[in-house]
């Protein structure tokens, strides 16, 4: 079905509602100057069937990781941490969040103030609160997380004036910035899954790796 036909430019009812809503992307010169100025884009909609809405307004900041599902080993040492993970090989890399503002990617913080904050997700089933991790993250430094239990981790990136949910029932994972991580066991016996019953456990981790 046809919903109706997209406007290039805000309809003159809603502009003043919305008077910095600016111009959605175009051939146009003029309107991608107006784009280029730091004005935002919209998706606007209007058809026979009576649709007359704004079906999406661009957020002017962008934030994301490069590395949003990752492993960690987990340490059996109280108050351990590690930056090292594993991505798609067996090396380990650092992970960090970085930014964008209105499609150009933020230099340092942009001027924007960062936290990092922390869901212990482990079991799905009942979902933990957000737990501040740092206060005044720059953007691309690496991220060092407590590893001394196994278990999945959520980091999430926001604003300092904008609070992520308080529980990670409420966190919208394909609107938020988010790294996934799960955090292999060491302190498991696993033995009994050997093919060879003989073979020596594996040695378990007592520091982080790279560290």
């Amino acid at each position: 079905m046809t919903i109706g036909e997209f406007k290039y430019s805000l309809p003159a009812d809603l502009a003043a509602e919305m008077p910095t809503a600016g111009y959605l992307i175009s051939p146009n010169a003029f309107i991608n100057a107006r784009i280029l100025d730091g004005q935002q884009f919209f998706i606007y909609c209007t058809g026979q069937q009576g649709v007359n809405a704004i079906l999406h307004i661009e957020r002017p900041l962008f934030l994301f990781s490069e590395t949003s599902g990752v492993y960690a080993e987990q340490i059996n040492t109280p108050g351990a941490t590690t930056s090292q993970f594993r991505d798609y090989g067996a090396g380990t890399v650092p992970i960090s969040f970085i930014g964008y503002k209105d499609g150009v990617r933020l230099s340092g913080n942009g001027g924007y103030l960062f936290d990092l904050y922390y869901y212990d997700t482990t079991p799905n089933q009942a979902p933990g609160k957000s737990q501040l991790l740092q206060k005044n993250y720059t953007l691309g430094n690496p991220i060092t997380i407590p590893v001394s239990k196994k278990g999945n981790i959520l980091i999430t990136c926001t604003p300092a004036d904008a609070l992520p949910p308080s529980c990670y029932a409420d966190f919208n994972p394909l609107t938020g910035s988010l790294i996934n991580v799960r955090v292999l066991p060491n302190d498991e016996d696993y033995s009994q899954y050997y093919k060879d019953p003989g073979s020596p456990s594996p040695r378990a981790m007592t520091s982080s790796p790279g560290m």
